[in-house]
């Protein structure tokens, strides 16, 4: 999808201190709401809805069902349609092997995390400048998915875990060892967010931002190398 296609001007009305106003164009992403199913030949089950940027939704879906062990494989996935006419549907059909009502066990990271300090510096100089959408609106999460000092891909999306859905996803799909990769990520590093993480079998997060106790707790708990506040001279590593 082209990026025009993820935006739209709209005029809003300034008011200031002094009770005047005037009208000025801005731009705002273009945000949907998909509701999204699965299903094989052994039922059908509701994900739930999902506000994100209607793009890379292959990735995003492949990202989701494999942290939670609905699939172990791309292979696993038969089809991936969206019917926008009703209300934004999108339904994804799996082989009959795959177990839909699975949820995938929390455990420690089998795979620790290797890196040198000059990837990290060099992937956080990257990341500031390379968010064509948020520097256009200001309203999106970044994540690129490395691999050493290699960045495989690079993604925007309103959500933060729909960033780091679509960044596990991409390495799904294209088959990507995730125990060799890292997640580097805008947001601010929650408790959940660690989880998915260490359910994608990724042993290194990196946040521009800072991360909550729990967050901390459950990294240090399953073996994820956590660090944030990365910038291009310097870090901190929490566990």
């Amino acid at each position: 999808m082209n990026k025009g296609d993820l935006v739209q001007k709209v005029y809003m009305e300034i008011i200031d201190s002094n009770g005047n106003s005037s009208k000025e164009e801005t731009l705002l992403i273009s945000d949907e709401v998909l509701n999204v199913c699965i299903k094989n030949a052994n039922g059908e089950r509701s994900l739930g809805s999902i506000t994100c940027l209607p793009d890379r939704i292959d990735e995003l879906v492949t990202g989701i069902l494999y942290r939670r062990g609905i699939i172990s494989a791309y292979s696993d996935i038969v089809s991936v349609s969206i019917n926008r006419e009703c209300a934004n549907d999108v339904l994804v059909t799996l082989k009959d092997s795959a177990d839909i009502w699975k949820e995938k066990e929390l455990l420690p990271l089998s795979a620790s995390a290797e890196y040198r300090s000059e990837w990290i510096f060099s992937l956080a100089k990257t990341f500031f400048e390379d968010t064509p959408l948020h520097k256009e609106t200001g309203a999106t999460h970044s994540c690129i998915l490395a691999k050493g000092e290699k960045i495989l891909f690079s993604v925007e999306d309103s959500g933060r875990h729909n960033a780091v859905d679509k960044a596990v996803g991409y390495a799904v799909i294209n088959e990507t060892d995730l125990e060799k990769c890292m997640i580097f990520t805008s947001a601010r590093v929650s408790y959940e967010m660690v989880g998915n993480v260490i359910n994608a079998g990724i042993p290194l997060l990196i946040s521009k931002s800072i991360p909550t106790l729990k967050a901390v707790e459950l990294a240090r708990k399953y073996k994820l190398s956590l660090i944030c506040r990365a910038k291009d001279d310097s870090f901190c590593k929490f566990s």
